[in-house]
């Protein structure tokens, strides 16, 4: 039986398949952070769960998770950060249409939106993609 904690487990589990060497993604943390020094990076946190009692012993419950995707702009500049984001966040979504149960750990799991927005502190400049993930599972009532 799923619960908020086995289904954070799951997604970290997903996206750590795409750390390493010639993998879209440096580090993956289950939590938002900027201390970080290896780009690009993703983060996750979960920010809503909604729910829909189906009938005395089911309850439909929702979970959206943020997913933020980091990556320095430095010296390389804007449109090879931009490109090298697109494809960290292009396989990131393909790895969720692949195994979009969590390996049975959720009815669904899907991408429902993505953004790509500027981010600057001070000097430093990045681009940072944001995926919505909506997991869908029932709870089962005794």
């Amino acid at each position: 039986m799923a619960d908020i904690e086995t289904i954070n487990t799951a997604i970290k589990t997903e996206l750590d398949k795409l750390k390493g060497t010639g993998q879209p993604l440096v580090e993956v943390y289950p939590y938002h952070t900027l201390e970080n020094n290896w780009y690009p990076y993703a983060s996750f946190e979960l920010v809503s769960l909604e729910w829909e009692i189906r009938d005395t012993c089911n309850n439909e419950r929702n979970l959206t998770f943020d997913l933020y995707v980091f990556q320095e702009i430095g010296s390389q500049g804007r449109e090879v950060a931009v490109n090298i984001l697109y494809k960290a966040m292009d396989d990131i979504i393909s790895a969720f249409d692949k195994n979009y149960t969590l390996d049975g750990e959720v009815e669904m799991i899907q991408p429902i939106g993505w953004e790509v927005i500027p981010f600057n502190i001070g000097n430093w400049s990045a681009v940072v993609g944001t995926i919505q993930l909506t997991a869908r599972y029932n709870k089962f009532i005794k």
